[in-house]
């Protein structure tokens, strides 16, 4: 019987090392795809490419309209350039016999989706951020960092490697997002002193900002008004939660990823210390998102449901109805308030 030697705390500078070796490479995501995630994989993606190897993005979900400025290959946006929905159609050779597969920002393998067992193809990487992560590829390097974008702006200089523009505004688009814009307690210096050095690659802070902030369509701002009519302030105040049923969608015209920010919007409201927002999924159950300020540890309550996350983001995916699971999470929030420490 053979004997697969996990490493946990693989060093940046092997890693780069497994990667500057391989032909090819298959980066892969998390669905419900952000920009951490999207930005970390267009960055090493391009990297690798400009290294000479052969290297794709592995989608189980689509890339959101906002992030998609990241896949410009010099005539546009295209996503088809850098992304693969079908590997096993689009790149037969690369999904029979891949060299290395590469997870970014991914806490478990059951984030890849339907992908899971391509993954297990190839030699396995995984560089992440979230404190939930399971330590599921054969090298795995994970950090507690504001965001993923930070370690693989540290891959990068642990392979000899500056950030080209593209690079580095991809990688500085995962930062920024993982951040709130610079506002959770995950942000240090060392934060933004790899942000200042991703500025002096070149990059168009500008034009990023107006790409992922100011973009939203008419029916993703009807989305959110409508998920935030609906908001329930619980315990005097200190927990909000709101819901989306699926019709929503069809009945405003916004896409799933256009509900990104919302449950951010209903945590930002005074004396709010923990928002949840639970929407109803298209194949059933429900996802819930959860968001504190101060005294929630919320990747805890993820973790007993099913999820993860980190220490004051996280969510999971639940089986019950959009009803069953509000009722739950009025109990679960008033609880955990209840024993939670004092500011």
């Amino acid at each position: 019987m053979s004997i697969i030697r996990v490493e946990r705390h693989a060093p940046l500078k092997r890693i780069g090392n497994v990667l500057r070796e391989a032909k090819s490479v298959l980066v892969f995501v998390h669905v419900n795809i952000d920009g951490d995630t999207i930005g970390c994989a267009m960055a090493v993606t391009r990297l690798l490419r400009r290294l000479g190897k052969t290297a794709w993005i592995v989608l189980s979900s689509e890339v959101p309209a906002y992030l998609r400025f990241l896949c410009d290959d010099g005539n546009g946006e295209d996503v088809a350039a850098y992304c693969t929905e079908d590997p096993k159609r689009d790149l037969p050779e690369l999904y029979a016999d891949p060299d290395v597969c590469l997870a970014v920002d991914c806490s478990d393998e059951r984030r890849f989706g339907k992908f899971t067992d391509l993954f297990f193809r190839g030699k396995t990487i995984a560089i992440d951020h979230h404190a939930t992560n399971t330590g599921f590829a054969s090298m795995n390097h994970v950090d507690d960092r504001s965001a993923t974008g930070e370690i693989i702006y540290r891959l990068f200089r642990a392979m000899g490697e500056t950030p080209a523009k593209a690079e580095a505004e991809a990688l500085y688009t995962a930062i920024v997002t993982d951040t709130g814009r610079f506002q959770y307690g995950s942000v240090n210096a060392e934060t933004l002193r790899i942000t200042a050095r991703l500025y002096d690659c070149g990059i168009d802070q500008q034009a990023i900002t107006v790409n992922v902030y100011q973009s939203d369509r008419p029916e993703k701002v009807a989305l959110h008004t409508r998920i935030l009519n609906r908001l329930e302030l619980l315990e005097g105040g200190r927990v909000v939660i709101s819901t989306m049923p699926y019709s929503d969608l069809a009945e405003t015209g916004a896409t799933v990823d256009e509900t990104e920010g919302v449950v951010e919007d209903l945590r930002n409201m005074k004396g709010v210390e923990v928002a949840c927002f639970i929407r109803e999924s298209k194949e059933g159950g429900v996802k819930v998102s959860l968001r504190s300020k101060q005294l929630l540890d919320v990747a805890a309550i993820a973790f007993e449901n099913g999820g993860g996350g980190h220490l004051r983001a996280s969510g999971f995916n639940a089986k019950t109805s959009l009803a069953e699971e509000t009722e739950h999470m009025r109990r679960v929030l008033a609880a955990a308030l209840e024993n939670a420490p004092e500011a």
